[in-house]
């Protein structure tokens, strides 16, 4: 049996069609091993393949994406075009487009080396309009060990990263994507500058990101410089969202941060900004916490108190919230039947009576005029 099929490959030159090879031996009393055997001998395309070179890669039309002979080498042609560069595919939508198409739809192997690709230039990409969304893309779709390749490329441009307004999603996106006990680094690099990073236009999205994902442990150091600066954090444009964060999603921090507020409670509910924060605290704190809000905003002198502060465009917000409220009793309610003669006088004062349903308490307030505002 060996021998005709030994006969068989010696009468096939290597011109000779594989058509027609394969007919020949299909007639041969060979083994299905020995055919292979055969085909493989008499396949140039096969036979010039070294042992260890990687498989072809190709798109879904076809078409292929030529690479170099070493496995895991740069291609050097994707869509058309040579990927020895990468300038201008961070200012470009269509380039940047067909990147992140190609990142949905690669295999394994192409995916790896796209991504090892746009590690030479992680920083740059990451700081332009087009090339974050790219990066972040890679963070996604990335193996483990590629990702942690591409990140380290970014490690030492945190603050760059967080005060860029494309660079803070790339490093929003490592927060969400690394396991909290790789972005150490992260974190070290903003130990020390948490209140300047919560009142940051681009990094307080970072510190929430944080907040998110981390566990306390990691990130108590931080969280103390954020809750020492409460009160004056509320107050701030993009300091006020941290500390509603760390309200929300930090339990052991809620008694903390309204220790530090309910001094001042009554002006900060009279703050454009500081009054939302007041709100999430009234929401998340525990009964004793109510009980101490509802406390400050009752015995405050004015020009805060709790009727000037439910005639304001912001505290009737946290007036109305008092409302629904069951610690707020008949204390609160007495408050607001003694001043709604002045609270009717006000547009957002005569929104409070009406979530009071003052209505129910005794004669509807009325105007100047004597019109009834109910």
């Amino acid at each position: 049996m060996f021998a005709a099929a030994t006969d068989a490959g010696s009468s096939t030159s290597p011109s000779t069609p594989l058509r027609q090879l394969v007919s020949e031996v299909a007639s041969s009393p060979a083994s299905p091993a020995e055919v292979l055997e055969l085909l493989a001998d008499q396949s140039p395309s096969v036979a010039k393949l070294p042992c260890n070179a990687p498989p072809p890669l190709v798109f879904p039309t076809g078409g292929p994406l030529y690479q170099e002979k070493l496995p895991g080498a740069i291609p050097v042609h994707f869509f058309g075009r040579c990927l020895e560069g990468l300038d201008g595919v961070g200012e470009s939508q269509e380039r940047s487009g067909e990147i992140l198409e190609r990142l949905e739809v690669a295999d394994r192997i192409e995916r790896s080396q796209l991504i090892g690709w746009l590690s030479k230039a992680a920083r740059p990409l990451s700081l332009s309009k087009w090339g974050c969304r790219v990066v972040q893309k890679a963070l996604e779709v990335a193996s483990s060990a590629d990702r942690d390749a591409l990140v380290a490329k970014l490690d030492g441009f945190v603050e760059d990263l967080y005060d860029s307004p494309h660079g803070n999603h790339v490093l929003s996106k490592i927060v969400e994507v690394m396991p909290s006990a790789s972005i150490g680094c992260v974190i070290a690099k903003l130990v020390g500058k948490g209140t300047t990073v919560a009142r940051h236009r681009f990094g307080c999205r970072v510190l929430e990101r944080l907040i998110e994902y981390c566990d306390e442990s990691q990130i108590g150091t931080l969280i103390d410089e954020i809750v020492a600066e409460s009160a004056a954090l509320s107050k701030h444009a993009y300091g006020n969202f941290v500390v509603q964060h760390l309200m929300e999603h930090l339990p052991s921090r809620r008694a903390s941060i309204l220790e530090g507020m309910v001094q001042d409670l009554p002006t900060l509910a009279n703050h454009r900004h500081a009054s939302h924060v007041v709100q999430k605290v009234m929401e998340h704190c525990d009964e004793e916490g109510k009980e101490a809000i509802i406390s400050a905003l009752l015995h405050a002198e004015s020009p805060n108190t709790l009727v000037e502060v439910a005639c304001s465009r912001y505290g009737s917000f946290v007036v109305e919230q008092l409302a629904g409220m069951s610690e707020a009793g008949n204390e609160v309610k007495k408050a607001i039947v003694d001043g709604r003669d002045r609270l009717s006088d006000s547009p957002f004062g005569f929104r409070v009576l009406e979530h009071f349903d003052l209505a129910r308490l005794g004669e509807p307030p009325t105007s100047p005029s004597g019109a009834s505002k109910l």
